[in-house]
């Protein structure tokens, strides 16, 4: 891209702006097509019916829902996940995977299904659990693979670093620790950001200024103190969305139908539109276009009551928008595990950053700032 912006800014005549122009374009789009749908075509083509891999899951239902999106990129190389052989008979079944049997009847299911692979999701129930399973799939001639239990206990995705003859668990690196990483991100942000606040946010400001005068009196922006990376405090910037009065109580949790919000404010919570101001953030330093939502301060206390990983969120920079959001995480919070889910998904984006996962996001949020949610408001 670096090198085709160059090329497009020359005034060589042996080369078309105009081509360059289309042909960035259209191979973009194709690129994008191929990557979505060429694997699964060929894979379709490569691994017929005869050449898969009938595989079962051995464990609980719950611990092999878990794996349920694992599972299904599986089909695509050719691994045919067949169903459950459950070690628990209280459990419910999930939808997406039938339950074959128990494990009484686990001879008798590998001969009858050809399985080639088994799947053991649950290890910790004994030693001699888990060397019988062994035992039956080496005298049938069976592979099997061994889920890591240990991300159940502490939350956090992990590594194998093998020394020698020795294996050992780490927490896997995040990619925002590497440098170049890093400037990927910064550069991103401010490719995003400087045109937003240049182009969009002044009309939007004067637009949002005069709706106020008329609705609302007051000032335009709604400044707070939030906790940023690596726990250091910073200001956001949001457009102000409530009478002056109920100004002091713009950080409490608004709720639908709150009084306290004036009709035009109620407009910009909806559509994210309160927010562009945090692109001021983003320029400054103290946010990213992407990361974990920056909670009020009280809220990060109450929280991190429930959640022992809580304050792993502070590892990236606070985003405008992020993965939970992108997951349709977003609006007011009833219960618990609706938090639970959001730092979930906060730090799996942490673990696995990437540019595209960026781009992604931000595209997303700018559809839904388009069609809003229903959690919106």
């Amino acid at each position: 891209l670096i090198i085709f912006g160059l090329i497009y800014a020359t005034k060589d005549k042996a080369i078309s702006r105009q081509f360059i122009g289309v042909y960035l374009i259209s191979t973009w789009f194709l690129l994008l097509v191929a990557h979505r749908y060429l694997p699964t075509r060929l894979s379709a083509a490569v691994f017929a019916a005869h050449t898969q891999i009938p595989t079962i899951f051995i464990g609980t239902p719950l611990r092999t829902k878990k794996l349920s999106e694992w599972a299904d990129a599986q089909k695509n190389i050719g691994v045919n996940i067949l169903g459950i052989v459950t070690i628990s008979k209280t459990e419910d079944p999930i939808d997406t995977l039938p339950i074959l049997g128990e494990m009484n009847q686990l001879e008798e299911l590998i001969e009858q299904h050809h399985i080639q692979q088994i799947i053991l999701t649950e290890t910790r129930q004994s030693t001699t659990f888990v060397q019988f399973i062994v035992e039956i799939c080496h005298r049938l001639g069976v592979r099997i693979l061994i889920s890591n239990p240990w991300e159940d206990y502490i939350q956090q995705p992990m590594q194998v670093v093998n020394d020698g003859t020795y294996t050992f668990f780490t927490f896997k690196d995040e990619p925002l620790q590497n440098p170049l990483n890093r400037l990927l991100k910064r550069l991103l942000d401010l490719a995003v950001a400087i045109p937003v606040c240049l182009f969009f946010l002044p009309l939007l400001a004067l637009t949002v200024k005069i709706a106020q005068s008329i609705q609302s009196p007051g000032p335009l922006l709604y400044k707070q103190s939030r906790t940023g990376a690596e726990k250091r405090r910073f200001i956001i910037y949001k457009f102000r969305t409530m009478h002056i009065q109920n100004q002091a109580d713009e950080g409490k949790q608004a709720t639908k139908a709150d009084a306290r919000i004036f009709p035009f404010g109620s407009f910009l919570r909806r559509t994210s539109l309160d927010e562009f101001p945090q692109f001021l953030n983003v320029i400054i330093g103290s946010m990213s276009t992407v990361g974990p939502r920056p909670h009020l301060i009280q809220h990060d206390e109450e929280f991190s009551r429930y959640i022992d990983i809580y304050r792993n969120r502070h590892h990236a920079k606070p985003g405008i928008t992020g993965m939970a959001q992108y997951k349709g995480f977003r609006g007011e919070i009833h219960s618990p595990i609706e938090i639970k889910n959001r730092v979930e998904y906060d730090l799996q984006y942490i673990y696995n950053w990437s540019i595209w996962l960026d781009m992604g996001i931000i595209i997303k949020t700018f559809s839904s700032i388009i069609m809003p949610p229903k959690s919106a408001y």
